[in-house]
C-alpha cells in the first residue's frame, strides 16, 4: 500500500500511525493534522463521521468567493422574492393575538402597522383595552384626544373618564360611543344633559359607573329624557351608581332615582 502524501508538508502520510485529514472540498487532498493547524479535539471531531467538514485553505478560498459572487447576484432578486411573499391571513394573527394581555397587545401595536391595524380592527382584540383619558382634559370637538380618537379607526369597549372637563359631545361622542361596553364617569363637570346625550349614543353599553362632579345648569335636565336602551336606571349626585344588563335583559341598579322619565 503506497503512503499519501500531506500536501502541506509534502512528507508521507502513514495512515495507521499518523493522524491526518482529508478536504471535504473539491481537491480531496490529505493533511496531516499538526499541518492543518487542528488540535487533538478538531481532529477527533473531524474524523468521527458524524457529518462535520473540513476545507483546506485553496478549497475555502474558492468557496468563499463563490458564495460571494452567489449573494452579490442575487442579492436584490431575493429582497423581491422577500417581499413578495403571502402575508398570514388576518384570522391567523388575531387567534395568536388573543392568547395576550392587554399590555402585550399595546407592544404588538407598537410592532408594525399591519399589527396594529390587526388589533384595531379586532372588537374582541380591543375589549381587552380600557382607555383613560388624562385628568384635567376639555373633551369637545377641539380637544386633541377627541380628534384622534374620532379620527382612528380602532374602537374602544371601556372607557374611563375621572376629573375632566365634558362638554359639546353631539359631533363626536357617537363615533367614539358605537362599541363601548363600559363607561366610568368619576368626579367630571357634565350637566345632566350632556349626560343623558352621551347615554343616548351607547346602543351597546352593559355597565355604567357614575360619581358625581360639578354639575352645569342641572335645572335644564329635559322631563322626558330618551336614552337608548336604558330602561328605568338611576343614580344619585353622591353615590356611584352602576347598571348591569344580565342575560334576560333585565336592569339591574343602585342609587336613589333622580330622574324618573326615562323610557
Amino acid at each position: 500500500m503506497v503512503d499519501s502524501c500531506c500536501e502541506a508538508c509534502r512528507n508521507s502520510i502513514v495512515s495507521s500511525r499518523e493522524k491526518a485529514l482529508k478536504c471535504s472540498g473539491p481537491c480531496a487532498m490529505e493533511f496531516h493534522a499538526f499541518c492543518a493547524d487542528l488540535n487533538l479535539s478538531y481532529w477527533k471531531a473531524s474524523s468521527a463521521g458524524v457529518g462535520l467538514l473540513w476545507f483546506c485553505s485553496k478549497c475555502r478560498e474558492d468557496l468563499g468567493w463563490k458564495q460571494a459572487k452567489v449573494v452579490e447576484g442575487h442579492r436584490l432578486e431575493d429582497v423581491q422574492e422577500v417581499e413578495a411573499l403571502e402575508l398570514l391571513p388576518v384570522k391567523i394573527w388575531t387567534k395568536v393575538f388573543q392568547s395576550l394581555s392587554g399590555c402585550q397587545l399595546r407592544q404588538i401595536r407598537l410592532t408594525c402597522r399591519s399589527w396594529n391595524r390587526i388589533v384595531g380592527g379586532s372588537s374582541s382584540l380591543m375589549n381587552k383595552f380600557v382607555l383613560r383619558l388624562p385628568k384635567d382634559t376639555i373633551m369637545d370637538q377641539n380637544c386633541a384626544e377627541v380628534e384622534l380618537l374620532s379620527s382612528c379607526k380602532s374602537r374602544y369597549s371601556h372607557i374611563i373618564l375621572d376629573q375632566i372637563r365634558i362638554i359639546q359631545v353631539n359631533s363626536w361622542w357617537p363615533l367614539i360611543a358605537a362599541n363601548l361596553e363600559s363607561l366610568s364617569i368619576t368626579k367630571c363637570q357634565i350637566t345632566i344633559t350632556t349626560l343623558l346625550t352621551m347615554l343616548g349614543s351607547t346602543h351597546n353599553l352593559k355597565s355604567l359607573t357614575f360619581t358625581s362632579g360639578l354639575f352645569f345648569d342641572a335645572n335644564d335636565c329635559p322631563t322626558e329624557p330618551k336614552v337608548s336602551q336604558c330602561r328605568g336606571f338611576s343614580f344619585t349626585a353622591e353615590t356611584v351608581f352602576e347598571r348591569k344588563y344580565s342575560s334576560n335583559n333585565r336592569q339591574e341598579s343602585c342609587g336613589s332615582p333622580l330622574l324618573e322619565n326615562l323610557p
